[in-house]
């Protein structure tokens, strides 16, 4: 009989394959997408019924809760603002209440939903080992990809099954574009290390395994960093260096040690990127074309930008237009931003877009949508449970490391929109609720 988490893991794991999604009217659907609706709905009694969580998991859900009431209210004042001096857009009603209801989905299926059905560390290994699988399958067809590109300048996997475009010399295998694939890559390894911590940690009978399941999971991690930096996304590497910047903040500002270790792994990455540019065309025009990007942005001359940033203009002018707010005329929409959804409108007015087009990173939307303070508020939600895991099961093996790839991984789904963010954040979680549990 198959389980309700097997069918849980199946449905998220293969939902990190986007070479399978297409999108209508702005929302991306893919049918492990859909099954996940179906799931939802079927177990919405139990979603919506009583469960006996930790303290910890019961006050990180009220603030979840608070949050989304933060939302309401600074889209509802927004909305109440622009009726008054009639500026208010049609559109902008049916755009936030669109993303309202995604948010609210995203986080009882990806987050409340595994916490309820997921109850030892057994059933979690269980369910993480089927993300292995899946993701470890959809890397050998993208190794096969990449190859053949390299060998043959042949094109065996489109970016997507319905919009089969070429990417060129850069890794995705089957999780759609390269900037999809470097966060998904580094989520991977995320899980190798959660897998491999809870295997050490508290699963009888393999600590004489141990050496075996580390070397296993070093040797992963290496493999699938080095793909990351293969997929030569821009966002990629700026989620990198973000996330090794923020783990030194929040964990290690204060080792010596780590310092040279982060030193290390900066110089280690600038003779990467060193190299990349050498050899690799790509990245090579992102270098180059960095000044008169900059230029032509402050021109607001958006045609000349050069061609290798146009596809990241979506992120990058939301960004200009949050620091162009900080003026006494615009400090409140600085500080509140416009409204839930309201960066597709924005993006639409300025690139008279034929339809609406959302900010492929996360925090150029939340920086326009909900301001500085939703996106402090934000961030605050995210590495929450990382700082929690780390004080909470500091006697146990390989718990920075775990620390370590979920901050590196949630930074490359900041700058870079991922479901996977809901997805990671869960699996802390609930490391924590099931260790709370067996503690008392």
């Amino acid at each position: 009989m198959i389980k309700v988490n097997t069918v849980l893991a199946l449905t998220f794991s293969l939902e990190l394959c986007l070479y399978f999604t297409f999108h209508i009217y702005g929302v991306s659907i893919s049918f492990p997408r859909l099954f996940g609706f179906l799931i939802f709905i079927i177990c919405i009694a139990v979603i919506l019924s009583s469960y006996t969580f930790t303290n910890f998991t019961a006050d990180y859900i009220k603030k979840w809760i608070f949050f989304l009431y933060y939302i309401f209210f600074v889209s509802l004042l927004n909305i109440l603002i622009n009726y008054f001096f009639e500026t208010l857009i049609p559109d902008f009603l049916f755009y936030f209440s669109k993303g309202f209801f995604v948010l609210i989905f995203q986080l009882l299926l990806y987050i409340y939903l595994p916490l309820i059905i997921i109850k030892t560390n057994k059933s979690f290994c269980s369910f993480l080992n089927i993300f292995r699988v899946i993701g470890g399958l959809s890397i050998i067809f993208g190794i096969f990809d990449y190859l053949s590109q390299i060998f043959f300048n042949y094109d065996l996997i489109g970016r997507h099954f319905y919009d089969p475009i070429d990417v060129g010399k850069r890794f995705h295998g089957l999780f759609g574009e390269p900037r999809d694939a470097g966060v998904i890559l580094i989520f991977l390894v995320f899980i190798e290390s959660l897998y491999a911590h809870i295997k050490i940690n508290f699963i009888p009978g393999n600590r004489l395994n141990n050496k075996k399941i580390i070397f296993r999971y070093k040797l992963i991690s290496l493999i699938y960093f080095f793909l990351s930096l293969l997929a030569q996304s821009l966002s990629t590497f700026l989620g990198l260096a973000l996330g090794i910047l923020f783990y030194f903040l929040l964990v290690e500002k204060k080792n010596f040690k780590f310092l040279v270790k982060y030193l290390f792994i900066i110089l280690l990455i600038t003779i990467i990127f060193i190299f990349l540019v050498s050899t690799q065309d790509r990245i090579a025009l992102y270098y180059d074309s960095f000044l008169s990007m900059n230029k032509f942005l402050i021109l607001k001359d958006f045609d000349k930008i050069p061609g290798v940033y146009r596809s990241q203009l979506t992120n990058i002018i939301p960004i200009y237009e949050f620091i162009e707010r900080l003026s006494p005329k615009e400090i409140f929409y600085f500080l509140f931003g416009g409204g839930y959804s309201s960066s597709p409108i924005l993006l639409k007015e300025i690139f008279y877009f034929d339809e609406y087009n959302y900010p492929a990173s996360h925090v150029s939307r939340w920086l326009t949508d909900i301001g500085l303070f939703g996106t402090i508020f934000y961030f605050i939600l995210i590495y929450i449970p990382g700082l929690k895991f780390i004080n909470n099961l500091s006697s146990t093996l390989m718990n920075k490391q775990v620390l370590f790839w979920y901050i590196l991984f949630s930074s490359l789904a900041i700058t870079h929109r991922s479901y996977a963010l809901f997805m990671g954040i869960s699996m802390l979680i609930i490391v924590l609720n099931i260790n709370s549990k067996n503690k008392s």
